[in-house]
Protein backbone atom coordinates (compact mmCIF):
# COMPACT_ATOMS: atom_id res chain seq x y z
CA UNK A 1 0.00 0.00 0.00
CA UNK A 2 1.32 3.47 -0.83
CA UNK A 3 1.01 6.68 1.13
CA UNK A 4 -0.69 9.16 -1.18
CA UNK A 5 -1.88 12.27 0.62
CA UNK A 6 0.42 15.06 1.78
CA UNK A 7 -0.93 14.68 5.30
CA UNK A 8 -0.29 10.93 5.37
CA UNK A 9 3.24 11.36 4.00
CA UNK A 10 4.06 14.00 6.57
CA UNK A 11 2.73 11.82 9.41
CA UNK A 12 4.94 8.92 8.33
CA UNK A 13 8.00 11.17 8.18
CA UNK A 14 7.15 12.81 11.50
CA UNK A 15 6.91 9.39 13.13
CA UNK A 16 10.45 8.61 11.96
CA UNK A 17 11.71 11.96 13.27
CA UNK A 18 10.26 11.25 16.72
CA UNK A 19 12.69 8.38 17.10
CA UNK A 20 15.88 9.12 19.03
CA UNK A 21 17.98 6.59 17.09
CA UNK A 22 17.68 8.12 13.61
CA UNK A 23 20.97 7.82 11.75
CA UNK A 24 22.31 10.71 9.70
CA UNK A 25 21.60 8.73 6.51
CA UNK A 26 18.00 8.15 7.62
CA UNK A 27 17.64 11.82 8.50
CA UNK A 28 18.83 12.77 5.02
CA UNK A 29 16.36 10.26 3.57
CA UNK A 30 13.50 11.82 5.53
CA UNK A 31 14.52 15.31 4.39
CA UNK A 32 14.70 14.20 0.77
CA UNK A 33 11.34 12.46 1.08
CA UNK A 34 9.87 15.68 2.48
CA UNK A 35 10.39 17.27 -0.93
CA UNK A 36 7.81 14.84 -2.38
CA UNK A 37 5.02 15.69 0.07
CA UNK A 38 3.29 18.12 -2.27
CA UNK A 39 2.11 20.57 0.41
CA UNK A 40 4.24 23.49 1.53
CA UNK A 41 2.64 23.47 4.94
CA UNK A 42 3.20 19.75 5.56
CA UNK A 43 6.75 19.93 4.18
CA UNK A 44 7.54 22.84 6.48
CA UNK A 45 6.14 20.91 9.45
CA UNK A 46 8.50 18.03 8.70
CA UNK A 47 11.50 20.35 8.37
CA UNK A 48 10.66 22.11 11.62
CA UNK A 49 10.28 18.80 13.44
CA UNK A 50 13.64 17.66 12.08
CA UNK A 51 15.31 20.85 13.30
CA UNK A 52 13.73 20.55 16.75
CA UNK A 53 14.69 16.91 17.26
CA UNK A 54 17.97 16.34 15.42
CA UNK A 55 21.32 17.91 14.68
CA UNK A 56 21.15 19.30 11.14
CA UNK A 57 24.66 19.69 9.72
CA UNK A 58 26.78 18.74 6.73
CA UNK A 59 24.86 16.77 4.08
CA UNK A 60 21.71 16.83 6.22
CA UNK A 61 21.82 20.64 6.30
CA UNK A 62 22.33 20.70 2.53
CA UNK A 63 19.25 18.48 2.09
CA UNK A 64 17.25 20.64 4.51
CA UNK A 65 18.14 23.83 2.64
CA UNK A 66 17.35 22.26 -0.74
CA UNK A 67 13.86 21.36 0.44
CA UNK A 68 13.35 24.71 2.19
CA UNK A 69 14.31 26.55 -0.99
CA UNK A 70 11.24 25.06 -2.71
CA UNK A 71 8.76 26.35 -0.13
CA UNK A 72 6.61 29.47 -0.30
CA UNK A 73 7.70 32.52 1.65
CA UNK A 74 5.83 31.85 4.89
CA UNK A 75 6.63 28.14 5.09
CA UNK A 76 10.25 28.78 4.15
CA UNK A 77 10.59 31.43 6.87
CA UNK A 78 9.20 29.00 9.44
CA UNK A 79 11.55 26.22 8.37
CA UNK A 80 14.62 28.47 8.30
CA UNK A 81 13.74 29.99 11.68
CA UNK A 82 13.56 26.47 13.16
CA UNK A 83 16.98 25.67 11.73
CA UNK A 84 18.43 28.93 13.06
CA UNK A 85 17.06 28.18 16.55
CA UNK A 86 18.63 24.72 16.39
CA UNK A 87 21.99 26.11 15.32
CA UNK A 88 22.02 28.58 18.23
CA UNK A 89 21.82 25.73 20.78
Amino acid sequence: KTVDSAYEKSKVLLSVLRRTDVSNDSLIGVLNAASTIGSGYETSQVLQAAARAHEISGPARDAYMKVADRLGDYEQTQALAALARRERR
